[in-house]
C-alpha cells in the first residue's frame, strides 16, 4: 500500500447527469415491463407453471412487453409508413400552393 491516495477529479455536471437520466429510463422501463407481466392474467397465469415449460411463460411475456414498447414508440414517433405519406402529402401540397403562387403573380402582373 503506498501513502499517497490518488483522488479521481469528479465527473462533470452533463456526465452525471446523462448517467442519471438513462439509468432512470432502464428502470422505468424494467419496472414497467414487470408491471405489464403480473398485471395480465393471460400472462400471470402462465407463470404459474413456469417450471414445467418455462417457454410458455418467457414467450408470453416477451409478446407482451415487445408489442407493448412498440405501441409506446410508435405512439410517441410515428411509423414509417405515416411519416412519409405526412411527407408527401405535405409536398404535394406545397407544389399545388407554389404553383397556385406562381400563377397568382403572373396574373396580377399582367394587370398592370
Amino acid at each position: 500500500m503506498s501513502a499517497e491516495t490518488k483522488v479521481r477529479a469528479p465527473r462533470p455536471a452533463w456526465v452525471q447527469s446523462a448517467i442519471i437520466t438513462v439509468a432512470s429510463l432502464i428502470l422505468a422501463f424494467a419496472v414497467g415491463a414487470l408491471v405489464m407481466v403480473f398485471t395480465d392474467a393471460e400472462v400471470a397465469g402462465k407463470w404459474a407453471y413456469f417450471f414445467a415449460q418455462p417457454g410458455d411463460a418467457l414467450g408470453a411475456s416477451w409478446d407482451k412487453i415487445s408489442s407493448t414498447f412498440y405501441a409506446m414508440w410508435v405512439g410517441s414517433v410515428g411509423s414509417w409508413v405515416a411519416i412519409t405519406n405526412t411527407t408527401a402529402e405535405t409536398t404535394l401540397e406545397n407544389t399545388q400552393l407554389k404553383q397556385a403562387g406562381d400563377i397568382l403573380i403572373k396574373v396580377t402582373s399582367d394587370r398592370w
